[in-house]
């Protein structure tokens, strides 16, 4: 049943009909045998989150989060990455500081910058 399920969701997926591969995906659920096991498992749920992410649905990449752990599974680094990259659609350089007296003013939110070495995070 889940490889019908699989199949289906990519399908779905390749005929950019993202509403209908959510709608599937929320009925992913261990105890209706969808279990897939092991890395494989988490392997295509992260690919679903990626092509959500690549469709510009967070809806989807949501969706899918709540599927992993009905499924059996827990998340993993490359999970979490490709939420991230997902929830993030443009960047804007607002201000630069070269010392602490040229900082702006309290009034502004602050934002911090995560990420692994090298990736740009002071572009």
């Amino acid at each position: 049943r889940c490889g019908l399920r699989k199949k289906t969701i990519e399908a779905l997926t390749k005929a950019n009909m993202t509403e209908d591969a959510i709608d599937l995906v929320n009925t992913l659920d261990v105890r209706e045998g969808d279990r897939v096991p092991g890395s494989a498992g988490l392997k295509y749920m992260n690919q679903m989150i990626k092509w959500f992410g690549k469709q510009k649905s967070l809806h989807g990449v949501f969706s899918t989060l709540d599927a992993i752990p009905r499924m059996g599974l827990s998340l993993n680094h490359e999970s979490i990455e490709f939420v991230a990259n997902a929830a993030v659609r443009s960047v804007k350089l607002i201000r630069k500081a070269s010392s602490m007296s040229t900082l702006p003013k309290p009034t502004v939110p602050e934002i911090v910058f995560i990420g692994r070495s090298n990736v740009g995070k002071s572009s």
